[in-house]
């Protein structure tokens, strides 16, 4: 089974590469490369959610027209799936079989702290630094911070600023949510992703904060194959 797997704000394709070591053989795995950045870094940054969502469609259209597949999401990643699962059963296409969603709340859920996206640089570059998914080497660089310092940004602009649909129809596939029991997202937030589904919805807790996927890959991976593995069967 194909799994397309979507980056966090400001991440790229390259951060799935390393789970072909644990998944190769068995899922098909399928790195999302999005705008502005990998291999696509010459392509202007999205300034709103939905192109983010559009492009992503239209980009991986031909790949899911035939056999089942699959998506995982971390995080805006997370978002980015459910937003996409939507827009394809809209277009009348087959959806993913299943939905492996981590660090990410459900979508009436309403942030409190100030908007990142607002923040001066200094105080932008602290709260990056504090989400704990950055490499000490590019935060202690300003030249490579501030390379990415804008598709960090601008991610974080079209995920704050996407409107709630109250419209939503809960979608006929089976979720799987993971979450770091140190994440600032409470559980209750995550686990409200159950009213997003008319199928099953389980809930996998990692130690760890919102970056817990960077300390537990063989694990999450391992959760992954087996749903996969076990629906091949």
């Amino acid at each position: 089974m194909k799994l397309f797997c979507f980056p966090y704000a400001g991440g790229s394709a390259t951060v799935y590469q390393k789970w072909n070591k644990y998944l190769a053989g068995s899922v098909d795995l399928c790195p999302v490369e999005l705008a502005g950045r990998g291999v696509r870094s010459r392509i202007p940054l999205y300034n709103d959610f939905k192109k983010m969502v559009e492009d992503v469609f239209i980009n991986i259209k031909p790949q899911i027209l035939e056999g089942s597949y699959a998506f995982y999401g971390h995080s805006m990643g997370a978002r980015l799936s459910f937003e996409l699962a939507n827009r394809i059963l809209e277009s009348g296409l087959s959806g993913p079989k299943f939905m492996f969603m981590s660090g990410c709340g459900a979508p009436d859920f309403e942030a409190t702290r100030r908007p990142y996206h607002l923040l001066p640089y200094d105080e932008f570059k602290e709260k990056v630094a504090g989400l704990g998914g950055m490499p000490p080497e590019i935060l202690n660089n300003d030249d490579i911070f501030n390379y990415y310092e804008p598709i960090i940004r601008s991610d974080f602009k079209n995920l704050e600023t996407l409107t709630f649909r109250a419209s939503y129809v809960p979608l006929a596939i089976d979720f799987v949510l993971m979450h770091g029991d140190q994440d600032s997202i409470p559980l209750a937030n995550v686990e409200a992703w159950r009213n997003y589904t008319s199928r099953s919805c389980r809930i996998e807790t990692f130690k760890g904060g919102h970056f817990f996927i960077n300390y537990h890959e063989e694990q999450v991976t391992e959760v992954i194959k087996s749903v996969l593995l076990g629906y091949e069967v």
